[in-house]
């Protein structure tokens, strides 16, 4: 009986040595994983000086998370600026407002979406055969009617530089269509307050609901060239409850 208890022993010390080092290997591949991943503060951020109101002023400039465009070999690299205050508009994605993007291409080369940095990017988004936006909640989904399938064009939601103002409100929102490369970019419409919904159809006709100041407005463009079908008012908002 000694005997059997003196085998359980040693088999419970050689779990609880097995434990230990599972726990010091976990522990050490926690810490490599995280030191791949994170980002040095500062590491790559290039100063530029830049322009505003006849005033100079210095903002950081770093590249965000790249997002591969769906179905397809292209990278988007965003570039983002941070000048460390609070009087910056555009997208915040990671920290900082987006400027431009980088393409990097499927043969290696890469290509600017814009060939200056001094626009504000509020979205760059990936449309595919079906998708839809709806106004809940943003830019939310509606689940029935997800995108499915390859990227067939990227609609840019920008503001021009000199055309900033103060804040969202006092800024006019422009919109282009371009191409899954980031190429033949076409600017389709302006003085755009938000895109309620938008839909690509299996023709290749994009329609995109939208309002400027109080108007709702129905816009159609074919996918082949972003060439304007259609665009027509279809309600105002009530300016009396």
């Amino acid at each position: 009986m000694e005997k059997v208890f003196r085998i359980i022993g040693r088999i419970n010390s050689a779990l609880f040595l097995l434990l230990l080092l599972g726990i010091s290997g976990f522990i050490g591949f926690e810490v490599i994983s995280e030191s791949r991943h994170h980002r040095a503060p500062d590491s790559g951020d290039v100063t530029a000086v830049e322009m505003s109101e006849g005033k100079s002023r210095e903002v950081k400039l770093y590249f965000g998370s790249p997002e591969s465009v769906v179905q397809s070999e292209e990278v988007m690299l965003p570039l983002l600026a941070s000048s460390g205050s609070e009087d910056m508009i555009g997208s915040k994605s990671n920290n900082g407002e987006m400027r431009n993007v980088l393409f990097i291409k499927s043969d290696g080369g890469a290509a600017w979406l814009f060939p200056g940095n001094a626009n504000r990017l509020f979205d760059v988004d990936q449309v595919a055969e079906g998708a839809s936006l709806t106004p809940n909640n943003g830019y939310d989904y509606d689940d029935d009617k997800r995108e499915s399938g390859a990227t067939r064009l990227l609609m840019i939601s920008f503001a021009l530089g000199e055309e900033v103002g103060a804040s969202w409100d006092d800024t006019p929102m422009r919109v282009a269509l371009a191409k899954p490369d980031g190429s033949g970019v076409t600017e389709v419409l302006m003085g755009v307050n938000s895109i309620l919904a938008r839909r690509l159809s299996a023709s290749g006709v994009l329609t995109v609901i939208y309002q400027s100041g109080t108007g709702v407005h129905r816009a159609e463009y074919a996918v082949d060239g972003f060439r304007e079908l259609s665009n027509r008012a279809l309600a105002e908002i009530p300016k009396t409850l």
